[in-house]
């Protein structure tokens, strides 16, 4: 068994810290035997390390690759390493740690003040393009429900039920509904609206419901 692996042995029965980056202990205790070999030890056994021995100890690996490396991103170990079980972890860990970099700078632009400012304008421009849609779709349903006012104010209903069978939206449906309630509930008490007016009210209480289904009843109380 190579000086490597005999370490990584040896950390584990010892249940010694290989955290990189630990906050607690800096994995002080392995890190100073690992510092009694030099790098060119440590990267010929890292080389001669079986693919199960890697995957088992892959955590431990990461924590080597930064003792041993140039550079902070690990990447002058590739060619050392290179079509090696260890190369396989190493490029593993430089995959994740470009991944972690991106998130953490997609993350700090996204809290830059000049980020929010532009949530905030576009939150307010959302906010107003609703606001003027309501105000429109509610111009337009004043603007429908003064056409049926108008023609429930005829003594001939044949223009409102017209009207009316243009009408396909139930929320417009009900409204008009609403709007009608008392005129239509009026004429039926006094016994003014044709059979066939009275068939369409069946229609559109099975339509629309809400006040065209109270005009049903109030027709057929029993």
């Amino acid at each position: 068994m190579s000086k490597l692996a005999s370490l990584i042995q040896l950390a584990g029965e010892k249940n010694w810290c290989t955290k990189l980056y630990c906050t607690t202990c800096g994995a002080l205790d392995f890190r100073r035997k690992l510092q009694k070999l030099s790098n060119e030890e440590i990267l010929e056994d890292l080389r001669a390390l079986p693919l199960d021995f890697c995957e088992r100890n892959s955590d431990v690996l990461r924590l080597i690759f930064v003792e041993i490396a140039l550079f902070p991103t690990c990447a002058d170990l590739s060619e050392p390493l290179k079509d090696t079980p260890a190369g396989a972890v190493l490029e593993s860990a430089i995959s994740h740690s470009k991944y972690q970099l991106k998130r953490r700078l997609e993350h700090e632009q996204w809290s830059s003040p000049e980020a929010a400012k532009e949530r905030a304008i576009a939150r307010k421009r959302i906010k107003a393009t609703a606001h003027n849609l309501r105000i429109r779709k509610k111009a337009a349903s004043d603007e429908t429900l003064k056409v049926f006012q108008d023609a429930l104010s005829q003594d001939d209903l044949s223009g409102f039920f017209a009207e009316l069978s243009r009408v396909n939206d139930a929320l417009t449906g009900r409204a008009i509904g609403g709007l009608a309630y008392s005129a239509l509930r009026k004429r039926l008490c006094d016994g003014d609206i044709s059979s066939e007016e009275a068939l369409l009210l069946e229609t559109y209480a099975s339509k629309f419901g809400g006040h065209w289904e109270k005009l049903r009843k109030a027709r057929s109380p029993n």
